[in-house]
């Protein structure tokens, strides 16, 4: 998270608009007043062509635009309204057809289409489904499915379907969360399948309703899950029960943070008072301190090394029976995504809207904790795009997920997004602005250019543009690394032509068609009041707001749906008082495009400094973070009060963090040291400020001595730090769901 933020693009995006709108020339002269044109007659008249219409008009031989009427079978994609009487704009294959009268001629017309039967005659006299943001919005006997109210599918429509995630560990008396994802022969996802589960050992694990849990005998346990009267569900998952823990023992098992599986040769070491030993985990993924009971009197550091994983340390501990996760450590020659592209076609603009320029952003879901989330992640890694329009060309960094175009001319027209390994869900947010518009509202914000560039007032502007997009989802995307490739032609403009770049040209295609469609509008909106943000020195810790909304999707991440900021300082003449106006976040809802035992509703919000994230160097960067989750994308929320950043110092030679100052009621310092090839986690309760915090000694893995990021966490209420390292349910694999509050910090090193 150290460069959360990549303004540089974001600036240079708006700048390319604003190019784009000075090199344009609508042949007016200064001898016309405003809205006429000096035509070939030499007069100045309301038009002298077409295309000095808005879309659905022409200019008549009088100079005058009007109104253009499309006969059937004519292509209505640029402007339904523009129909003759007695015709519709079908919504799905955009051409006048004839005004439907009833329900069955909509059924009729479209006989071919999937759940056709579930088509409504609209009062426009148009075929369309009824949409939905969410199953309640929808007649008894239907369900959501991609914003509109269809029928169940039957037993038999289902081609297969996958039970999430593949594997889990739990102990006696603790449970897991089990889900299933129902797919047709066509790929696309089957609504409201109903799924029968069994476990084939229930003393080692029993289940009901996909909730698994732990019996009294050790051992392993497959589930399976099958729709009701059809298929199985294949693989069957695969979970792994342990028992109680021997008295007068401590036992550490040690878990791959994402694939849920068990580690075999971990070494793992603990160090008490007058205690020092380590143990490698077996085949089981086990560590059995036979020696030692580590409780509330014999405190405990233990720390989990291992060759292909990142190392992590957790201090104080009390507990004798620990689960610790561990991240695999990601070969840097190596990266994954996907490619594809936008269906902007299915966007219909309003009447008058121009819509010339067509932006979107898309990427894979992001797994992890919320508070390790990176920017990067969100928006992809950087690419040169060349920007050629009328008088203006220029070379700037764009990101690889984002894609603008102007009309019929494409900037960047392919998504190359890039991801974590595993099974994702691609999502998307993609619309049409007019190009008018936008020159207006940044065009006082950029007028300076480079560092003049006011970035509150930008990051105010662009992102409420998102209000008004839509948004894609395709689930089930395996993002799989493959080998990068030199950067020859230097696409990430870092005047290196022998580094290495993703091979983004052998990303594999979203399927089925490469397409991700753009069919849930943002119409959910939620409001938020901000409390008065915490002061620091002469002013304040933190100057803007950035929301960001989406779903945590069981075993694949979190998916974006909306995203706004809010700034105490809104243009060059307001002066800061700490204060945000109340914040309204458009959104689209999941619409059935997800299953919705498989997601939960969360809000993100961002407390940022400007000045942090312009230092590229990541020195000074401060974020202040709250994960609100939420039953229902709306209603009225108060964000808590942000916390005040720590002020922490690293000495690495004295293996020191000196912590000047904490924000208060926190309930535990995740600490994280860099290293060459990975970062180092240590996890430990609060301390006072003042203290100096002697680090633990460096694991078996190597030195992480090169920096320190530091994380201040307030937990969910009911979550201590010590139920995170111990094996009840509530641990380390689930930070996601237990953060309530952090604040992000760069220590600062002595002598600076």
């Amino acid at each position: 998270m150290r460069k959360f933020l990549k303004i540089l693009p974001l600036a240079m995006l708006a700048l390319s608009l604003m190019a784009m709108g000075c090199s344009s020339d609508n042949g007016n002269t200064d001898e016309c007043a405003d809205g006429t044109f000096l035509c070939a007659d030499e007069a100045c008249h309301a038009c002298c062509n077409d295309d000095h219409c808005d879309q659905g008009f022409e200019c008549s031989t009088e100079f005058v635009c009007t109104a253009v009427c499309s006969d059937a079978g004519s292509d209505c994609s640029a402007d339904p309204a523009s129909c003759c009487e007695g015709l519709a704009c079908d919504p799905f294959d955009r051409e006048c057809v004839t005004v439907c009268g009833a329900d069955a001629d909509c059924v009729a017309l479209h006989s071919d289409m999937l759940f056709s039967g579930d088509l409504k005659c609209q009062n426009d006299g148009t075929c369309d489904f009824d949409h939905c943001a969410n199953d309640d919005n929808c007649p008894p006997g239907t369900v959501c499915y991609g914003g509109d109210c269809v029928s169940p599918v039957g037993a038999g429509d289902v081609d297969h379907c996958i039970v999430v995630p593949a594997s889990a560990v739990i102990r006696e008396g603790t449970t897991a969360e089990f889900a299933v994802t129902a797919f047709m022969a066509s790929g696309a996802l089957a609504p409201g399948v109903t799924f029968e589960w069994a476990s084939d050992d229930t003393d080692v694990a029993t289940v009901a309703a996909g909730v698994v849990t732990g019996g009294s005998t050790t051992g392993t346990a497959s589930i399976t899950a099958n729709v009701v009267s059809g298929v199985t569900c294949t693989p069957a998952a695969s979970v792994v029960n342990f028992g109680a823990v021997e008295a007068g023992h401590t036992r550490v098992v040690v878990v791959d943070e994402m694939a849920g599986t068990l580690i075999a040769g971990a070494t793992v070491r603990i160090v008490g008072d007058g205690y020092d030993n380590s143990i490698d985990t077996s085949a089981e993924g086990i560590a059995d301190f036979d020696d030692i009971e580590l409780a509330a009197a014999t405190l405990g550091t233990v720390t989990v090394s291992a060759g292909t994983h990142a190392p992590v340390t957790v201090m104080d501990v009390t507990s004798n029976d620990l689960i610790l996760h561990v991240g695999l450590i990601h070969d840097p020659t190596m990266s994954g995504g996907f490619r594809g592209r936008f269906d902007f076609d299915s966007i219909v603009c309003a009447p008058g809207d121009t819509c010339e320029v067509k932006l979107g952003l898309a990427g894979p879901s992001i797994p992890g904790n919320l508070f390790n989330l990176s920017f990067d992640m969100l928006i992809g890694e950087m690419i040169m795009t060349h920007i050629e329009f009328g008088g203006s060309d220029m070379d700037t960094p764009l990101p690889g997920g984002l894609i603008l175009g102007l009309n019929d001319t494409w900037f960047r027209e392919i998504i190359t997004s890039t991801g974590v390994p595993g099974t994702r869900v691609a999502w998307g947010l993609g619309g049409k602005l007019n190009l008018g518009e936008l020159i207006t509202l940044l065009g006082p914000i950029i007028s300076g250019g480079g560092e003049d560039i006011d970035i509150g007032g930008l990051l105010v502007s662009i992102l409420p543009l998102f209000q008004d997009f839509y948004t894609g989802i395709k689930p089930n995307v395996d993002i799989t690394a493959i080998a990068k490739v030199v950067d020859v032609n230097d696409i990430n403009g870092d005047e290196d032509t022998t580094d290495l770049v993703p091979d983004y040209d052998n990303f594999p295609e979203l399927q089925p068609d490469g397409m991700m469609g753009l069919g849930v509008p943002m119409d959910q909106s939620m409001t938020f009041n901000v409390g008065a943000l915490p002061s620091c020195g002469d002013g304040y810790c933190y100057d803007g707001i950035i929301l960001l909304a989406g779903v945590m999707v069981k075993d694949a991440g979190l998916v974006p749906l909306g995203i706004t900021a809010g700034m105490d300082k809104v243009d060059e003449e307001d002066t800061p008082n700490g204060q945000i106006e109340a914040m309204t976040l458009f959104l689209s809802d999941v619409a059935g495009r997800l299953p919705e035992d498989q997601v939960q509703r969360v809000v993100v919000a961002l407390g940022l400094n400007i000045g942090g994230l312009m230092d590229d160097t990541g020195g000074g960067l401060t974020i202040a973070g709250q994960v609100l989750y939420v039953d229902s994308f709306s209603g009225t929320h108060s964000l808590p009060a942000f916390m005040t950043p720590a002020d922490v110092t690293f000495d690495a030679a004295a293996r020191t963090a000196t912590l000047t100052a904490l924000p208060a009621g926190i309930d535990y310092m995740h600490m994280i040291l860099d290293g060459a090839a990975a970062s180092w986690q240590i996890m430990a309760p609060s301390a006072t400020a003042g203290t100096v915090f002697d680090l633990p000694e460096d694991p078996a893995s190597g030195s992480y001595m090169d920096a320190l990021n530091f994380v201040a966490i307030d937990l969910a209420d009911g979550t201590s730090f010590q139920d995170i390292p111990a094996f009840n349910g509530s641990n380390m694999d689930s930070l996601v769901e237990l953060v309530g509050s952090f604040v992000f910090g760069t220590a600062g090193v002595p002598g600076e």
